[in-house]
């Protein structure tokens, strides 16, 4: 049976944790208990974690012997680093595919890896193969269909505005090792999943297998869904270098991102953010800007509500919202009818 399985694809199972002593053991767990016909290793990035991520992972190790690598980080690397050193060890030794999973997530299909490595096997033009999330408990148990649909297509244009969830893909290792993980860690990103698959898809096609496979855990406090300004306004910062980065590999593609492009995003957004935080004084700071956008002249009954304080609050409390949106609604209702 050995000699058997070294004949056999190996996955390497990339799990990245920081502080989540109560969830990295249904994380861990759910990958080891994988019902699979294939070799594979959890790798684990403890980035130095301050609580007791480190000691549960040392019971685990304990119960499932030989079964986790654990890389329990001295100092704090964040997330971008840890994640792209595990990439690099993972591509130094002899896995074929490489799954994805965040310590504070887990899969609720014990057939995720048999079915996207039993596809991607047959399939070997395809670099990515994903599948379905939920983010609310209440839905498990799941009702899983046992005979999914499949699609199988060119997605590099189309992922310009769409995201992949990390927990729910596979990757083929051959086209991984194209990634120039080097170049996207000096962007100073905050994650590198979006780039990942954007080069990944530029290499092959992307598969999607119709069944969920993963819980994904939505807090309150995330990169992509913060609260506090700072941490928005550090979010809009990735986005643009992101953005930027990508128009550069990219040239003359979907990707393009001009420098005017890019600060007029950045102050579309944190405008956003102002009106869903009723903060009036950046608000104001937004559309004294050179770079917001000029089709802002479109919303002139917003524009009208935000020229000043007393009618700003009429607009927020006042309905001013609502009367604006069914303004924007019958002028798009017009101007289709035509």
């Amino acid at each position: 049976m050995e000699t058997a399985n070294t004949l056999l694809p190996r996955v390497a199972v990339l799990v990245v944790t920081y502080n989540q002593e109560r969830y990295i053991r249904e994380c861990i767990e759910s990958a080891l208990h994988q019902e699979t016909i294939y070799p594979m290793d959890i790798i684990v990035g403890n980035d130095c974690s301050t609580d007791g991520t480190a000691a549960e992972l040392q019971r685990l190790e304990l119960e499932y012997p030989n079964r986790l690598i654990v890389f329990n980080r001295r100092k704090n690397m964040g997330l971008v680093d840890n994640t792209i050193d595990l990439f690099h060890y993972i591509l130094s030794h002899d896995y074929t595919y490489t799954a994805m999973l965040d310590g504070d997530d887990y899969w609720c299909d014990g057939e995720k890896i048999q079915r996207q490595v039993d596809l991607m096997e047959e399939y070997p033009d395809v670099s990515i193969c994903c599948m379905n999330l939920v983010s609310n408990e209440k839905l498990i148990p799941l009702q899983q269909n046992d005979n999914p649909s499949i699609w199988i297509k060119e997605y590099f244009s189309e992922l310009r505005w769409k995201s992949l969830c990390a927990g729910t893909i596979l990757h083929r290792n051959v086209f991984l090792r194209n990634v120039p993980f080097d170049r996207i860690a000096v962007q100073g990103l905050l994650s590198i999943d979006h780039p990942t698959n954007i080069f990944m898809a530029q290499q092959g096609k992307v598969a999607h297998i119709d069944r969920v496979a993963l819980f994904w855990r939505r807090h309150e406090e995330t990169i992509s869904t913060p609260t506090s300004k700072d941490k928005y306004f550090r979010y809009i910062d990735h986005e643009v270098r992101q953005g930027l980065f990508l128009a550069k590999e990219f040239p003359n593609t979907v990707y393009d991102f001009s420098y005017q492009q890019a600060e007029e995003h950045r102050s579309w957004q944190i405008y956003q953010w102002a009106l869903s935080h009723k903060d009036y004084a950046t608000v104001q700071e937004c559309l004294q800007m050179e770079c917001f956008p000029k089709n802002w002249l479109e919303h002139r009954a917003e524009k009208w509500f935000i020229d000043n304080r007393f009618k700003f609050y009429l607009y927020m409390y006042g309905g001013g919202r609502k009367i604006c949106t069914a303004i924007r609604l019958l002028k798009n209702k017009l101007k289709h009818t035509k």
